[in-house]
């Protein structure tokens, strides 16, 4: 709940037209307040993120890679909400619905020197989708 009233503090000045994202990522530092979550927080900590950022009027949408939503996530738990997946490969080989693809972060952009981006695919119209 905090960490999604900290960013919609953020935001609150933006006319915000894609989701409002929980990214959750595993860590390897013993001190990091998510280190070593099990299933029940994280499901819980990504539906009270999502629901509030929806009370909000904005879009939720959860991230994650594949180890991570299959080893950390009970997908049907979150399956409420849209889904950005990250898989870094020609075609991705993730079985369930997901509705952002981020398949590369070794992209180059003109304009933007020696740095790689992410690249990813959104298969819905998010211009044309209200929250």
């Amino acid at each position: 709940y905090e960490e999604a009233e900290f960013v919609l503090d953020l935001i609150k000045d933006y006319n915000v037209t894609f989701p409002v994202v929980f990214d959750w990522e595993t860590v390897s530092s013993s001190t990091a307040r998510t280190n070593n979550m099990d299933t029940e927080k994280l499901c819980q900590a990504a539906n009270v993120f999502c629901n509030t950022v929806a009370d909000a009027g904005y879009i939720p949408m959860v991230y994650c890679n594949q180890n991570v939503s299959l080893l950390y996530y009970e997908l049907s738990r979150i399956q409420a909400f849209d889904f950005w997946y990250a898989e870094y490969k020609d075609q991705p080989t993730f079985y369930y619905d997901f509705d952002i693809w981020q398949y590369s972060a070794s992209a180059k952009l003109d304009g933007v020197p020696d740095a790689l981006i992410d690249v990813n695919i959104s298969f819905v119209d998010y211009s044309q989708r209200k929250p």
